[in-house]
This record gives C-alpha cells, structure tokens and sequence, in this order.
C-alpha cells in the first residue's frame, strides 16, 4: 500500500466505475454486478440516488478510488461501506462512516438503520460505534439501528445494546471488551 495521502470527497455519477471495482472486489458480503443488478443496484440507478435522497463519498489515494459510502436521506440509513481490500485498518472505512452518519443527522434522522452479515469485520465494526442489532433481514442479514446520542436514555441504551451485540455473536460466552472500552482508574487507582 502506498503512503500518500488519502483525500475524501463528496461522489458523483463519474465515480461509479471505481465505487463499482470496490464493491465487486471485497472479499466479505461479496456480489458481482450481476448479482447487484439482479437487487436493482446498478452504476445508474447509484448515481440516479445521489440526485434524490442520497450522498456518497469517496476516499482516493493517487486517483484510485479506495472506498466509499452511500447514506439514503429518504430511509435514514447506511446504504453502502465498503472499502478495497489492502487498505483496511488505516481508518478509511471510520472516516467514510462518520461522513454518512453526520450527513444523515444533520438531515434530521433521530435514528439510522443499515444491514450486514452478523459474522463479518464490517458487524463488528458497527457495534463498536454503538449499533444495535434489532432482527433480521429477509436475506438474513443483521439489521442494525443506531439511535441519535441527545436522545434521552441514549449511554445506557449503548451499553445494553453493546451486551445485547456481544451475548448474540457469542451465547454463553462474556461480552468481549476492547481497551477503548475499559472504564479508567479514579484518583489513586
């Protein structure tokens, strides 16, 4: 992976081919074109969106688009994250979620919604910022809703959406931690 910098934009139509090689090349909840277009989601029918409810972005290095997302104002909800394989884990994908999520509340979204593979990277990314998973798709996917933070009640229901999360991935089993989660020590501990 090259070091240059990552530049993050607002998509449009001209970016379909390279939001498209993303898509089709990501080795977790992956579709070719066919497949894509057999759902209706097609290089038009993506920048046909970005006219009505919806916004994208793209994270560029060197020219090459190296992720996206797509937020859809008219559903409140994440429509696309995805990022190429190679350039995970560099913060592309949290930058990209951030930009959607941030389009969607100033838009007036009290709660956002999205779907994925309950066993993937991208499942556990969600989590990890709060999502809660609320049932499954018709496909079998997870659905997630993630609820605006000045909403009354909203840290304790991040937390019990974080045990809700970590005793459905892994029953019988204690919720996992990450060191980001760990309350600190007070004074002298």
């Amino acid at each position: 992976m090259n070091d240059s910098a990552i530049v993050f934009r607002e998509a449009t139509a001209a970016d379909m081919p390279g939001i498209s090689r993303v898509r089709t090349s990501v080795t977790e909840n992956a579709l070719t074109l066919e497949q894509l277009a057999e759902r209706g989601i097609t290089d038009e029918s993506v920048a046909a969106s970005f006219l009505k409810d919806s916004k994208g972005w793209v994270a560029e290095r060197n020219g090459e688009i190296v992720g996206f997302s797509i937020a859809d104002r008219a559903s409140a909800s994440i429509f696309a994250l995805f990022v190429l394989p190679g350039h995970e884990g560099g913060g592309i994908g949290g930058r990209l979620f951030d930009l959607a999520v941030n389009w969607l509340w100033e838009n007036g979204a009290d709660r956002l919604r999205l779907t994925t593979d309950p066993q993937s990277k991208a499942a556990r990314f969600y989590e990890e910022r709060g999502w809660t998973a609320i049932g499954r798709s018709e496909r079998g996917d997870m659905r997630y809703e993630l609820v605006k933070r000045s909403e009354p009640g909203w840290s304790l229901k991040r937390v019990c959406a974080r045990v809700f999360n970590a005793l459905w991935r892994n029953p019988g089993q204690p919720p996992r931690t990450s060191s980001r989660n760990h309350a600190r020590p007070g004074p002298g501990g």
